[in-house]
């Protein structure tokens, strides 16, 4: 477990490399704002996909018999292969920042399932009482490779009920999916107000057609955790 500490910000972030280098832990002055599982990373690919990919021509199916596939309550693999992976191992740390790497290439069990040679490098860091994410991925194979990566935050606002949120989608389209949510291809209007208030609402959606330099914000209370989007 690695902690990272902003002592001007009263900032503390907890990252647990043994377990996908996800945050578990991201507290303000004493509030933490994650609930289990914390901000688990999902690569290869986030969301669902049905048993395999298409990539330049050709079908790659994924293998169950593997054992290293996530699977949602219909039978259907979600969030890649890495959520809860063991095999970061840190380059460069200090005590507000942490860089790991996971060389996805070396293991034979991860590149049977997405026989593509690549690693990532995740820095995290505390900054003026943010925390920065930065994720680089190095292509190493001879031909193309698909990622799809993406963050899966469970937030909470410490003391105040949930009916009492109301969230910011910095997005313009939403994604339609079927029954399984498996996404169909067609995209739609979000239509969504600049405020949606959760108070007997669930979100199971995506949405694309973000907004330039998108903040993703949820606020009650009088207090707000928000998820600003860099372009690199």
């Amino acid at each position: 477990m690695m902690r990272l500490v902003d002592e001007e910000c009263g900032v503390v972030a907890s990252i647990d490399l043994e377990h996908g280098n996800r945050v578990v832990g991201l507290s303000f002055r004493g509030n933490n704002v994650l609930r289990e599982p914390g901000i688990p990373f999902l690569a290869p690919w986030a969301n669902r996909m049905p048993g395999g990919f298409h990539a330049d021509g050709q079908y790659y199916p994924l293998n169950p018999a593997l054992a290293n596939l996530e699977l949602d309550a219909a039978g259907i693999p979600i969030h890649g292969l890495l959520s809860n992976s063991g095999l970061w191992e840190v380059v460069r740390s200090g005590a507000s920042f942490v860089t790991s790497r996971l060389e996805f290439w070396r293991h034979r069990e991860l590149m049977e399932q997405w026989p593509f040679a690549h690693q990532y490098e995740m820095m995290y860091r505390l900054d003026a009482g943010a925390l920065e994410v930065n994720v680089e991925m190095k292509n190493l194979a001879a031909v193309r490779m698909p990622v799809a990566i993406g963050f899966h935050p469970y937030f909470t606002i410490p003391g105040v009920p949930r009916d009492h949120w109301r969230v910011r989608v910095p997005a313009d389209l939403r994604i339609v999916h079927d029954e399984r949510v498996l996404a169909t291809g067609e995209l739609l209007p979000a239509e969504l107000p600049e405020l949606v208030s959760l108070a007997g609402y669930s979100f199971d959606s995506g949405y694309t057609g973000l907004e330039e330099d998108a903040c993703f914000r949820m606020e009650g209370g009088g207090k707000a955790v928000a998820i600003q989007l860099d372009r690199h």
